[in-house]
């Protein structure tokens, strides 16, 4: 995947890598799971409580899908 995708939780303070290299899009997840059916990828706003380093406000990237 050659074309930048937007990763959300970098725009979020709630933790997590400040590198958007080491983040996900969703349409990188939907490339990753090519090969698997019924496939299913939506992002989800989700507050963190994680430990004083995954707290707030954050976006997911969630998957289902068949292999």
């Amino acid at each position: 995947m050659k074309k930048k995708r937007k990763k959300k939780q970098i725009n979020y303070k709630s933790g997590g890598p400040n590198d958007e290299n080491m983040l996900y899009s969703k349409d990188e997840v939907i490339y990753l799971l090519k090969d698997f059916s019924e496939i299913k990828v939506w992002e989800e706003i989700i507050t963190l409580n994680e430990g004083s380093l995954h707290k707030g406000e954050g976006i997911v990237i969630r998957a289902l899908a068949k292999k």
